[in-house]
Formats: C-alpha cells, sequence, structure tokens
C-alpha cells in the first residue's frame, strides 16, 4: 500500500509540473498576444491622432461652407433691417418736423387774415 501511495504521490508531482508547466506556456502565449495587441493598438491611435485634424477639416468643409454663407444670410438681414428701421425712425421725425412747422406757419397765416380782416371791419 505504501508502493501504491509513492506511486500515487510521484505521479500526482508529475502531472501538478505538467498541467503546471502547461498552463504557464498558455499563459505565456496570452502574455505575448496582450503584448502584441498593445503594440497594434498603440499603432493604430497613433496613425489616428496623426490623421484626426485633417480628416475633420475634410469632414465639416461643406459644414463651414454652409455656416459661413448663414454667417453672411443673417447678419445681412439684420444690418438691412437695423438700417430699415433708422430710416423709417428719421423719415418720421422729419414728416413730424415739415408738419409741426406747417401747422405752426397755417396758424401764423391764419391770425395774419383774422387781423386783416379785423382792419376791414373798422
Amino acid at each position: 500500500m505504501k508502493k501504491l501511495f509513492t506511486k500515487v504521490a510521484v505521479i500526482t508531482i508529475i502531472l501538478t509540473f505538467v498541467i503546471g508547466g502547461a498552463a504557464g506556456a498558455l499563459v505565456y502565449h496570452v502574455n505575448d498576444a496582450a503584448k502584441g495587441l498593445k503594440k497594434e493598438y498603440g499603432s493604430k491611435v497613433a496613425s489616428y491622432f496623426s490623421e484626426r485634424d485633417d480628416k475633420i477639416k475634410n469632414d465639416v468643409q461643406g459644414l463651414t461652407t454652409s455656416e459661413i454663407k448663414r454667417l453672411k444670410d443673417e447678419t445681412n438681414q439684420y444690418l438691412n433691417s437695423k438700417i430699415s428701421e433708422d430710416y423709417q425712425r428719421e423719415l418720421n421725425q422729419k414728416s413730424n418736423e415739415i408738419s409741426q412747422a406747417t401747422d405752426q406757419k397755417i396758424i401764423e397765416i391764419k391770425d395774419y387774415v383774422d387781423k386783416l380782416m379785423k382792419g376791414k371791419d373798422e
């Protein structure tokens, strides 16, 4: 029985080393694969960053053109609106001044006519 126990112990120890060696070899392959992926991904990220700005510039070129057009259209419309408002305000002010001056002259002339008419009555 002691021989059986010794054989089992020896076989167990041998299997432990064999399985441990196989597991160690597998871990080595996993580590090796991880290193390879890190290198590959590092290259991809570096390539991405070196090309990113040019890609973005190309992709937003159409948007930039339309935004410049929108900028011109909206600000030109705003400017024309402000010019129109200012013109209308000044026109109204001058029209009111002329109307007030005319009203004043009408009153003056009516008073003059009334005075002339009073002089004939006397």
